[in-house]
């Protein structure tokens, strides 16, 4: 999880009870620092970090989590991006896993798939690729930025593997895209994603994660009424 300065404390909180039963914490930017570390103490779920919060900063934020996973938690086999507005269903992650959908070992990145050959000139976001920056006309496969996962040989060869690249392009098509194929990363499409605006509706469904506007106690009800469909 990346959380920032735009989240509020009832933002965290929430996120705080949908993660809580799985003890996942994650990375916080923010320039209200001393509620912050306060709260970092209480909780001990979160690393600040000294970055600025922008959607060109992101990027950075995204490969201090991956650093930070893999060189002070070795236990780590398994590290999501997710986005604070995304609800994840941590049971049926687990679930996934037990079946084999999503292995540990390997070199591999979990999320949504995006076709090759979007456009290396499109504005993703408040990022445009420039020819300085990518040198090819359009991007290969990436996965959506919105929530990925990967293992953790993948998170060390993506780590590495930024000190031979430009980091002036968007954070997904960079990290699962254009690092991905420099490190041989197979990108696996992941079950059970639902991408804004796609929005579930069957109550039979099975939810992995839903990309969604949904906030505070809608949110916290939507998550306490599909939990249950593993």
């Amino acid at each position: 999880m990346c959380f920032s300065e735009k989240l509020s404390r009832e933002d965290r909180e929430c996120i705080r009870r949908e993660w809580r039963e799985m003890g996942l914490g994650g990375i916080i930017d923010t320039k209200t620092r001393k509620i912050i570390m306060e709260e970092a103490e209480l909780y001990d779920d979160m690393v600040v970090t000294d970055l600025e919060d922008t959607y060109e900063g992101l990027v950075f934020k995204s490969l201090s989590l991956l650093l930070y996973a893999v060189s002070k938690v070795p236990s780590a086999r398994i590290i999501g991006k997710i986005d604070e507005d995304v609800m994840f269903f941590p049971d049926l992650f687990t679930s996934l896993i037990d079946q084999g959908v999503i292995e540990a070992d390997g070199n591999n990145i979990y999320g949504y798939k995006v076709e090759a050959g979007a456009p290396a000139s499109k504005d993703y976001g408040a990022i445009k690729a420039s020819k300085t920056s990518y040198g090819c006309p359009k991007y290969p496969e990436f996965l959506a930025g919105p929530i990925y996962l990967m293992t953790r040989t993948a998170a060390q060869g993506v780590v590495k593997a930024t000190r031979h690249r430009n980091f002036l392009v968007s954070e997904d098509t960079l990290i699962t895209g254009i690092l991905a194929d420099d490190i041989g990363a197979k990108r696996v499409q992941l079950p059970y994603l639902h991408m804004f605006p796609d929005t579930p509706r069957d109550k039979k469904e099975r939810l992995l994660a839903w990309h969604t506007k949904l906030e505070n106690d809608h949110y916290l009800r939507f998550f306490e009424q599909w939990k249950g469909n593993l």
